[in-house]
């Protein structure tokens, strides 16, 4: 199909973009994501016979920060679903593209996306103007064995998070985001019982934000450690041989108490002299992807360290 139709969503159009959403995602972040972003403005829906066939939103998450260069305005292409009686028939890549058109309009250059499935990395360079740029550490992890002295892991407000988060990433390119986006992952963290956390350990501070995936399962969404606390720092930590990384066993230990699980999946950035997808890197992976405007391209060459994408909002 090589004309399909889109537009941005009128008001009265919610009923029928809940009834994608909930074919589509988890049906208990739906009210929580139509009540705090929902703009028609920012929604592009995709039409078939008269009836919405597909749908995707902009959030206006923050800025994109680059190599020292001025902030770029960011947004985050969020939530794409087409009605499954209408999958892969090319309605959420027009969707895609149609809101890629519609960031540049509205004045936000840079447009970020995180792909559901590893897989769709491809499809996405194939199909739309998106491409790989961001990556992250993913560590899988077993409760640790011992408890070593508790560090201080407290629940951070988003302003106070926002803060923090930045003073960590002053080295990587990223994207800054607002405090009311992280008010939002807030809330979504308290759905899945978590929240956004700073600790203090000998060695220094840090950030992260945690959710319960399972009752086996805790995803540590994003960890942002101070200088000395990275992995690959002279520091006393604890190895972990199958990821052949290390992270200080205070701040495993700590997330453990609070957070009692069989496993725990750590996402962070990219080890420096790391190069994501070589043979020396075994732990780093595609988190998402990124286009600018074709003026603006030349400030994201030589990107050094990884960039990092962090949150989701999955």
């Amino acid at each position: 199909m090589n004309d399909i139709a889109t537009r941005r969503a009128r008001g009265n159009e919610i009923a029928h973009l809940h009834k994608i959403w909930d074919e589509s995602f988890d049906f208990r972040d739906r009210d929580l994501f139509f009540s705090y972003w929902f703009n028609p403005d920012f929604c592009i829906v995709a039409e078939h016979e008269n009836t919405i066939t597909a749908m995707g939103y902009l959030l206006p998450v923050g800025n994109l920060i680059i190599n020292g260069e001025p902030p770029i305005p960011c947004a985050m292409i969020y939530a794409v679903a087409a009605h499954p009686e209408h999958r892969n028939r090319g309605f959420g890549t027009a969707v895609t593209a149609g809101l890629i058109k519609l960031a540049r309009t509205i004045g936000y250059p840079a447009v970020v996306l995180r792909p559901s499935e590893d897989s769709l990395f491809t499809f996405y360079c194939q199909h739309t103007e998106m491409r790989e740029w961001f990556f992250a550490d993913e560590l899988c992890l077993a409760a640790p064995q011992g408890c070593l002295t508790q560090v201080s892991l407290k629940h951070a407000p988003p302003e106070e998070y926002m803060h923090l988060r930045e003073s960590l990433l002053t080295e990587y390119p990223h994207i800054q985001l607002t405090a009311p986006a992280l008010q939002y992952q807030r809330r979504l963290c308290g759905i899945y019982g978590g929240n956004l956390f700073r600790f203090e350990t000998p060695a220094g501070i840090g950030c992260a934000v945690i959710e319960r995936q399972s009752y086996e399962i805790v995803c540590v969404k994003e960890l942002l450690l101070s200088e000395r606390c990275r992995p690959g720092k002279p520091q006393s930590a604890m190895i972990m041989p199958d990821t052949r990384a290390s992270l200080p066993h205070s701040v495993i230990s700590s997330i453990a108490a609070a957070f009692p699980a069989e496993k725990y999946v750590l996402k962070l950035p990219v080890r420096h002299g790391n190069v994501p997808g070589s043979q020396q890197d075994t732990t780093s992976k595609r988190r998402a992807m990124l286009t600018l405007p074709q003026e603006l391209i030349s400030v994201h060459a030589a990107i050094t360290p990884s960039p990092w994408y962090g949150l989701a909002f999955d």
